[in-house]
């Protein structure tokens, strides 16, 4: 338990007394509800203290840290290559060809991507 007056976290020191945990929250008013206000700044400044205890020690976790990053560049790049590419071909498929052409699929195919004709089989006939 720290004493009285040492230093806590970022430079902050404990009032006369107290000790980290004291009350948490301010006293209710009389109908119950809390100050909306002081709420939200108690919310903000732990919000802050987290946020700067986490960045000061990145430098410590930097290698690990950079690891992660470029590991879900990697995964984020790879799905939106993979959309991309299937938005590509649905495009292309559904802006070719001409109503007044027909395509030759081979038997049993269900569309031009899946039919495969032999050059030997389309001369024979």
């Amino acid at each position: 338990m720290p004493e009285r007056g040492t230093l806590v976290g970022g430079g902050q020191r404990l009032p006369g007394g107290l000790a980290q945990r004291g009350i948490p929250h301010p006293a209710a008013q009389a109908d119950g509800y809390r100050q909306c206000l002081v709420g939200a700044r108690l919310m903000l400044r732990q919000i802050f203290i987290v946020s700067t205890l986490n960045f000061r020690s990145l430098r410590q976790r930097l290698w690990r840290s950079l690891v992660i990053v470029v590991g879900m560049a990697c995964v984020i790049g790879v799905l939106l290559f993979m959309l991309s590419l299937t938005e590509g071909m649905l495009a292309t498929y559904a802006k070719t060809g001409d109503p007044g052409r027909a395509l030759v699929v081979s038997a049993g195919s269900q569309s031009e991507g899946n039919s495969v004709i032999s050059r030997s089989v389309w001369i024979r006939r």
